[in-house]
């Protein structure tokens, strides 16, 4: 069977009820939305359809388990989260937080220290030049 090189969906697709047959990607996305709504009702195809069920939701709505695992942080990581600007003390920092948080707290620390490295290359490049400039009118009048 030659293959067709047009927009549409493959023959053997997961989303085409139909083999063969080319489907428009309005059609597509219907179909892969009726397979999540089928599938796994809690997730959602649209923003729209997300929000839709927020509002159903009183504004106080809190989740009674936070989603992802929580930790107990070590001392350490309590520093790490206040030098990253996570929390303002030590003391702010509740005894148990979520996983997702200290990884956001590993990404700020990364990123914090790439800048310093960043930082002291180019002030050890301006000190060598500021040292560079300094003695070439010594090396010039010895000659």
């Amino acid at each position: 069977m030659p293959r067709s090189w047009h927009c549409g969906a493959r023959y053997g697709s997961s989303a085409t009820p139909a083999p063969g047959r080319v489907y428009s990607q309005r059609q597509l996305f219907e179909v892969k939305k009726a397979q999540m709504a089928s599938n796994n009702p809690e997730k959602y195809a649209l923003a729209s359809a997300f929000m839709a069920h927020r509002a159903d939701r009183p504004k106080t709505y809190k989740p009674d388990a936070p989603t992802g695992r929580i930790i107990t942080p070590s001392p350490q990581e309590k520093r790490l989260l206040v030098l990253t600007g996570m929390y303002k003390k030590e003391s702010d920092i509740p005894e148990f937080i979520s996983e997702v948080r200290i990884a956001m707290m590993k990404e700020r620390l990364n990123f914090m220290v790439s800048i310093f490295y960043v930082v002291t290359v180019f002030i050890a490049f301006l000190s060598t030049l500021k040292a560079m400039y300094r003695t070439m009118p010594l090396a010039l009048g010895d000659s």
